[in-house]
Parts: C-alpha cells; sequence; structure tokens
C-alpha cells in the first residue's frame, strides 16, 4: 500500500495494483490529528485521554472517548503507514503529533487468539491498543459506551495478528 500524506481532506488511497483492489485490502479515511500521550505505534487503538490527547490503554473504562486507529505521526514523518509490515512500528512519541482514523479501514493488532469476520471490536485488556471481540450485550450492558472501535473486516486466528477493521465509532 506504501505511505500516504495527511491532509485536510478524507485519506484515500492510491492503490499501487489491482490486486489491492480484488482482496480489498485497501485502507483510507478521515484522519484527524492529536498530541500523543505517550509513544503510540501504528495500528494502535487510542481514547482522548486530556484536551487535544490520545492515548493507549487496557482498561476499558478509559475508552468511554475512543477515538480511532493510529496511523501515522511524526516519527513516520506525517505520513499514513499501512503495510502490514509497518503496524507495530511508532508513530510519534510523547508530545509529539500522531494521525488518528476516525472513520475508514485501518490496520489494528488481535489481542485475542480468535476474531471472527464481521465482529464488533472493542479494546483488548491483556495489550494496550489492541483490539478484543465485543458484544453489545457485555460491553454496553457494562455501560462501556463509546467503546467499540468498529467491524473486524479479517478474521484474526492468532495473538498479535494485524487485520483490516472498519473503524466506526460508537
Amino acid at each position: 500500500m506504501g505511505s500516504r500524506r495527511a491532509t485536510n481532506f478524507p485519506w484515500i488511497t492510491g492503490d499501487e495494483s489491482l490486486d489491492n483492489l480484488l482482496d480489498g485490502d485497501s485502507p483510507g479515511g478521515r484522519v484527524c490529528r492529536f498530541k500523543a500521550g505517550a509513544a503510540l505505534n501504528i495500528g494502535d487503538t487510542v481514547y482522548l485521554s486530556a484536551a487535544h490527547t490520545v492515548n493507549k490503554s487496557n482498561t476499558p473504562a478509559n475508552y468511554t472517548a475512543v477515538m480511532g486507529v493510529v496511523v501515522g505521526g511524526a516519527t513516520t514523518n506525517y505520513e499514513i503507514l499501512q503495510d502490514d509490515a509497518d503496524v507495530g512500528k511508532q508513530a510519534a512519541a510523547a508530545n509529539e503529533v500522531v494521525l488518528v482514523c476516525v472513520a475508514g479501514k485501518a490496520k489494528v493488532v488481535s489481542d485475542v487468539a480468535a476474531i471472527a469476520l464481521g465482529s464488533k471490536l472493542t479494546i483488548g485488556t491483556t495489550t494496550a491498543g489492541r483490539v478484543d471481540v465485543g458484544t453489545i450485550t457485555t460491553d454496553l450492558a457494562a455501560g462501556d459506551n463509546g467503546s467499540f472501535v468498529g467491524t473486524a473486516l479479517e478474521a484474526a486466528t492468532a495473538i498479535g495478528q494485524v487485520i483490516l477493521c472498519l473503524v466506526n465509532i460508537h
């Protein structure tokens, strides 16, 4: 997929090959700039931790103000990186600008051994910034409104697996 520069317009992929169109692996969407509250990596799910600041956590209560998925930042020269090999690389250090996909498709990392295609994704409780399977019955009943990151567009079969997520905060 390569890298892209964020603009004031939605981040839309410029596909490098027809193969990306055919397999659906085409990240893109709306990106907002925030200040990183700590070192953040490509693929981290983040929440609003202070004014204009995002951070990651493995505490569900922190994610009632989920913002989206990190896709770039100061460390990436403000380019959006979405190749699987780039996920997990540092996007920004603490107090630097970080780019967050707030709506669209972005790569995330599984915090559990199994995520089914189409599952609603919430934050992981083992490793900060990763995703887990959420349910409306469990998560919303527990008062975690706003903790859903989106929908799994690919299945995960291992902890730490990179998958494509439809970022749809609710």
